[in-house]
């Protein structure tokens, strides 16, 4: 009993340190800024939520994915409710959520480790492998980058399915009707719970699957629970590849990336290595939020290709074929390649992010802890506890490591540049870093970063038009004939960076010495329909066209802020476009055309229902230019 609660109480010890390890380590860099998806994410905050119909108006906007992520929306509401807002709140936020997924981590760890070890053993090799995992460099992306949030609370809900999982397991190790309907019950809530924060969330059955077929794989289990795992597991997990890799589905949103699906499929087998690599090595040069850099494979027999797939396939395949006299290695080889199905795979996503680590580093880390804690105990007899002291010193190593690079990202004026050098071909990082020189006051060197940009990346409008908007912004002399760039607009492709250059360029253009060129900005947007013929998602240039003739209507010109609204509401009739069209023509006072129009956007908005609030404001509005038409009429 004495040893027993002094092991407890040690463990409960380094348990605390583990945790308050972790938050030591990342607070240098909850000082840092915004990055990247972050503005488009928060900014849905803008306005301000304090209502119901608040709340639902900032679910239903924005870009979060296919189902919306809720849970993770209103995980943002705890930190602020509106927008601009201050980043320190939502970093805290997302490093004490970080901490709650390593705690129910450590639980799933220990819980896997028992099934093993003794249950000494298998504490300190659950908190060593929760401690790496929880310090890892490569968590940091995901840590301190706060829309990154959704991946982590995706990340909770599938680690609390698994940890409920096991534990059901370990009280009904032959399960019948009762304890499987409640297995069932637990896999439903948790993949729903998880995919309502991130679509990721999908794969909680494909990780128990793993599981199962591994550290928890039996022969004698009932044809009852066999035909359950086929079921609620295997079933799941074919029809999750069947999605992925059905590829008539993805080609054609291939149209606007710069890489088929081909060169995708194959470039991510160089990429999954890249991150086993990143698993090890430690190295935090050239990690970070810039990736668009990464080389793109086109062939099969490009040695790197080759050599990729070729070792994928054995690791796959001796994980599956040994699974049972290798339980813990095959469970973290296929843990690994499980948590990589979708958004390393046939989905048309980005090359390579770190953040899409974050669960699938669990369990290499735990078959790596595992592995080399049972080698030295083994081999090392002659020095006790050496397997303590050798992971106290890994962990210590990787602590530091992390903690020197969270300082970097606590400070937009040290990571900027880093990133900005170590990725020279990156447009994202050059744009960023641009913008950053212009923020803290030296334009001349913002200007000269886009010129250099440019001339590597001449098909990408928004350089001359950041241009254009420094020199605005700095009355600086402009660098680039909008005249000439309105003809070669065609020349140009469409990239991330246009729609939210063009947006602020916009804002603030009127209230310069540059409001005379407001008219000749609008024309080389103009010159952006020929985008949407290059696969360009429509409301994209849609977006775009609407900001031309916001410009024009600044300007005084509403017959041309026309042009631009009906090219518009000719690309995606919306009530959007209908009342905007409305409320032009009612500032030129053609009563007439504003209340045909308003009969347009009421038609389209009865189609979805229209508010007993939105309604009044209709009949206000109607009874107004009903007004009006009557008074020019007597």
């Amino acid at each position: 009993m004495i040893n027993c609660s002094r092991h407890s109480v040690l463990v409960s010890i380094a348990f605390v340190v583990m945790l308050a390890l972790t938050w030591f380590v990342y607070q240098p860099g909850l000082s840092g800024p915004f990055f990247l998806d972050d503005f488009d994410n928060l900014s849905a905050l803008d306005g301000g939520v304090e209502s119901v119909d608040d709340l639902r108006h900032y679910l239903n906007i924005g870009n979060a994915g296919p189902l919306g992520r809720p849970i993770a929306k209103l995980s943002f509401l705890l930190d602020d409710n509106n927008w601009p807002s201050e980043p320190g709140d939502f970093k805290y936020t997302n490093l004490a959520i970080h901490i709650l997924v390593g705690i129910i981590g450590f639980v799933v760890l220990r819980s896997l480790g028992r099934r093993l070890l003794k249950d000494a053993s298998a504490n300190w090799i659950a908190l060593a492998a929760t401690a790496i995992w929880l310090m890892h460099p490569m968590q940091v992306s995901t840590v301190l980058y706060v829309v990154q949030r959704m991946t982590q609370l995706s990340t909770l809900f599938i680690l609390l399915g698994v940890a409920v999982h096991i534990f059901l397991r370990a009280r009904h190790p032959n399960p019948k009707i009762v304890p499987l309907a409640l297995l069932s019950l637990s896999l439903g809530l948790f993949t729903l719970l998880a995919m309502l924060s991130k679509e990721s969330g999908a794969l909680l059955p494909v990780y128990v699957l793993v599981i199962e077929a591994t550290i928890l794989a039996s022969k004698n289990q009932s044809a009852l629970f066999v035909w359950w795992k086929r079921v609620n597991l295997l079933a799941p997990t074919v029809v999750i590849l069947a999605y992925v890799l059905y590829f008539p589905k993805w080609i054609g949103s291939y149209a606007n990336r710069d890489f088929t699906l081909v060169e995708r499929l194959l470039t991510q087998s160089v990429v999954l290595w890249d991150y086993i690599e990143s698993l090890f090595d430690l190295k935090v040069h050239k990690l970070g939020l810039f990736q668009d850099d990464y080389p793109i494979y086109s062939s099969l027999w490009t040695p790197e290709v080759f050599f990729a797939l070729l070792g994928i396939v054995f690791l796959i395949g001796f994980a599956l074929r040994f699974r049972s006299t290798y339980p813990v290695l095959s469970f973290g080889v296929l843990w690994f390649f499980a948590g990589h199905i979708i958004e390393s795979s046939a989905v048309p996503l980005e090359l390579y992010f770190e953040h899409r680590n974050y669960l699938p580093y669990l369990g290499p880390i735990f078959a790596f802890v595992f592995l080399i804690g049972g080698a030295i105990k083994r081999y090392v007899k002659e020095i006790p506890k050496f397997e303590v002291v050798v992971f106290s010193l890994l962990i210590t190593v990787v602590g530091g490591i992390t903690w020197g690079y969270s300082s970097e990202w606590g400070d937009a004026r040290r990571i900027l540049p880093i990133w900005s050098s170590e990725h020279p071909n990156s447009l994202r990082a050059q744009r960023t870093f641009a913008q950053h020189l212009a923020t803290i006051g030296l334009p001349d060197a913002a200007l000269d970063v886009v010129d250099d940009t440019y001339e590597v990346f001449p098909h990408d409008l928004s350089l001359p038009l950041m241009s254009l908007s420094f020199s605005c912004a700095f009355e600086k002399p402009i660098r680039y004939d909008m005249a000439e760039l309105a003809k070669n607009t065609a020349q140009h492709r469409w990239t991330d960076g246009l729609r939210p250059v063009v947006a602020n360029l916009s804002d603030f253009i009127h209230k310069t010495s540059c409001a005379s060129i407001a008219p000749d900005v609008a024309n080389v947007l103009k010159g952006t329909k020929v985008f949407e013929g290059q696969g360009t998602n429509t409301s994209g240039v849609a977006s775009l066209q609407v900001i031309a003739g916001d410009l024009m209507l600044r300007s005084g010109n509403a017959d041309g802020a026309l042009e631009f609204y009906f090219d518009v509401d000719n690309m995606l009739p919306s009530v959007d476009s209908a009342t905007r069209l409305a409320g032009v023509y009612l500032r030129a006072g053609d009563f007439l055309s504003a209340r045909k129009m308003l009969e347009v956007a009421i038609e389209r908005d009865s189609k979805d229902g229209i508010s007993e609030e939105k309604m009044e404001q209709y009949i206000q509005t109607f009874e107004f230019i009903d007004g009006q038409i009557e008074g020019m009429e007597q």
